[in-house]
């Protein structure tokens, strides 16, 4: 009996031991600290499923994430030999730099969010090759070390080699912390103490023209670059170097933001002008319509750059921190089509060394992509409110349609006032019908007259025959519902050259033109009547078999849209050529004429850029 206890005893015994609370308690018990430095990530599926090539090493692996890949290795020899170097250039036994890392190994190993699952040695070994590897490569770009006579050296002696590899540099999940390459430059920077680099410097050097863009007034000793996490950490810094303070105090939720994109914005009077300084110091002066914004350069890189320097954003930042990420938004909201980017290279503010405006739109829609955003506010929110404010009053859409459109250069306006001037001056001093015709022939001779003359058919002809076409297409289908039942083709004429009705149709009218002015006059009654009979037609068979659903909405683009319409059609008829001509029939031409032109150019123009432009949503 109390061996029977003492075994139900044991047997409840190891089964507290097994149950899953207990596990879960030793579990927790036995969790790994969070690490302090951590900095080094990552990238979410979020992310990377959207571009994965984007965030992974193509030729050189740095750090323990992606070490050991197969299609990285061959890059491991040419790391090697960089260490060999290294060291006979330090004058320093590798048992200095490996000390040195073996101090450090357990912060280093902190810097990276997961768990490093190599041994120490290993560890150490992976940071050491791929530290002097990187010190080495910055310090031949800065000219320190010649290579010239270094005929192992696959790199430098490669351009296309050091493209590839500055890229594979800046991504997130291949860093190292920034303080170990510090530590193994130490004997360089003593070495070269009068000079005063340091890795910052050369760092800006080796990326400059990789990077979104960089400050160049900086100072390696600011308080923003006193602890640096890694690479990616400090281009993202010196990228949007210096931070605006209290940019976030102006609040806007991301689903409230509206901008017009730059196509848009010129269309009402917004103009462009490039800045020198970092990507966040956008500024708008609102009186002048002014958008000021940085010059961005677009290279085969810029894409990996941002997404990674973005990736980093989202997983280490502080919620009104996401500087890159809101900057993406201001340029994806600014870029929709391959116009916008044509404008803002116009206008130096992208450098597009890709060669194709589409690319370029297409790359900046899709960064925002899998990308999560601070609901405290966004960086340029003011701006958007201006910009918005600024494009919905109607007087800034008029007036940029006036210059753009009509005096985009003062010529344009000094041509249009010295049309004017001549019309009116031929007028007065020769009221007679004619029109240019009749100026030139007294003017300059019968011979220029006679080329004028010639011009002057040659557009009517066009224009009647255009009228001829179009008048021949109503009537066919108004007998048989087939625009082609009255074309004559011939076959030894080109496609769309072929068709003689027109050709006919005028030979006909020019005939009952010729033959008096009795018979034209006729002609003219007839045309009128028939015209009238047309209208009176559409309008009956309108009301007897319409559907009225059709005149839901009546005024579609409303009033406005009534006035914009008749405002084209109105400068398509309206010339100067039409007032000069009527001197004969006015009493006082020397003052009827000029009123007639100047009025005339002034309701053109005042109809032509009466109305706003609309702005189409993104």
């Amino acid at each position: 009996m109390e061996n029977t206890k003492f075994v139900q005893a044991s047997s409840n015994s190891n089964q507290n031991q097994t149950s899953p609370l207990t596990c879960l308690r030793r579990e927790l018990r036995s969790l790994p600290p969070l690490g302090l430095y951590r900095s080094i990530y990552r990238v979410p599926k979020r992310l990377s499923n959207v571009n994965e090539k984007a965030y992974t090493p193509q030729v050189v692996s740095i750090g323990p994430i992606h070490h050991g890949k197969k299609s990285l290795k061959p890059m491991e020899v040419q790391k090697k030999r960089y260490l060999r170097n290294y060291l006979e250039h330090t004058h320093q036994d590798m048992n200095y730099y490996v000390n040195i890392i073996k101090l450090n190994e357990e912060k280093l190993r902190n810097y990276y969010a997961d768990p490093i699952e190599f041994s120490s040695d290993e560890f150490v070994k992976i940071v050491l090759v791929d530290a002097t590897f990187i010190i080495e490569a910055l310090l031949i770009k800065a000219g320190f070390i010649d290579i010239n006579n270094n005929v192992e050296d696959c790199i430098f002696r490669q351009p296309w080699m050091l493209q590839d590899i500055k890229p594979d540099l800046l991504l997130l999940e291949n860093q190292l912390p920034f303080f170990i390459l510090e530590e193994l430059f130490f004997p360089v920077r003593m070495f070269f103490s009068q000079q005063n680099i340091s890795i910052t410097k050369l760092a800006h050097n080796f990326f400059n023209n990789v990077v979104l863009h960089l400050e160049e007034q900086w100072n390696d000793s600011d308080q923003r670059f006193s602890h640096v996490e890694h690479f990616v950490d400090l281009f993202t810094k010196l990228s949007t170097y210096p931070v605006k303070p209290n940019c976030y105090d102006h609040k806007m939720r991301m689903e409230t933001l509206y901008l017009p994109s730059a196509t848009n914005l010129r269309q009402v009077g917004v103009k462009f002008k490039v800045r020198t300084t970092n990507l966040l110091d956008i500024q708008f002066c609102y009186d002048k319509g002014i958008l000021e914004i940085p010059k961005l350069n677009i290279y085969d890189s810029t894409e990996i750059v941002i997404r990674n320097f973005v990736a980093f954003e989202q997983c280490h930042s502080f919620r009104n921190n996401y500087y890159i990420t809101n900057y993406i938004v201001f340029l994806d909201y600014l870029i929709n089509t391959p116009e916008d980017v044509e404008l803002l290279v116009k206008y130096g503010i992208i450098a597009n060394y890709l060669g194709d405006n589409n690319q370029v739109a297409t790359m900046i829609n899709k960064l925002g992509k899998g990308v999560s955003y601070s609901e405290d506010g966004f960086y340029f929110a003011e701006i958007f409110e201006q910009l918005c404010d600024y494009s919905k009053i109607p007087s800034h859409g008029r007036k940029a349609n006036l210059k753009q459109n009509y005096f985009h250069s003062p010529w344009a306006g000094i041509s249009a006032m010295l049309s004017v001037f001549c019309y009116t001056e031929f007028a007065v001093e020769i009221p007679i019908a004619g029109g240019s015709f009749s100026y030139l022939r007294i003017e300059l001779g019968d011979f220029i007259a006679f080329i004028a003359a010639g011009n002057l058919i040659l557009e009517a002809i066009i224009g009647t025959a255009a009228v001829g076409r179009s008048w021949s297409s109503y009537f066919s289908s108004l007998l048989t519902n087939d625009t082609d039942y009255l074309r004559i083709r011939v076959n030894f004429l080109p496609k769309g050259f072929d068709l003689w009705d027109p050709v006919a149709f005028l030979v006909i009218v020019n005939a009952i033109a010729l033959s008096g002015t009795k018979r034209t006059s006729v002609l003219n009654w007839i045309d009128c009547i028939l015209s009238l009979m047309v209208i009176v037609f559409i309008i009956v068979m309108g009301i007897i078999c319409g559907d009225v659903s059709n005149l839901n909405p009546y005024f579609p683009n409303g009033e406005k849209g009534i006035f914009e319409a008749a405002a084209i059609v109105y400068m398509s008829y309206v010339g100067f050529d039409m007032v000069a001509p009527m001197a004969e029939e006015t009493k006082q031409p020397s003052r009827d004429i000029s009123i007639g032109l100047v009025g005339s150019m002034s309701m053109i123009t005042a109809n032509g850029v009466g109305s706003k432009p609309r702005l189409k949503s993104k």
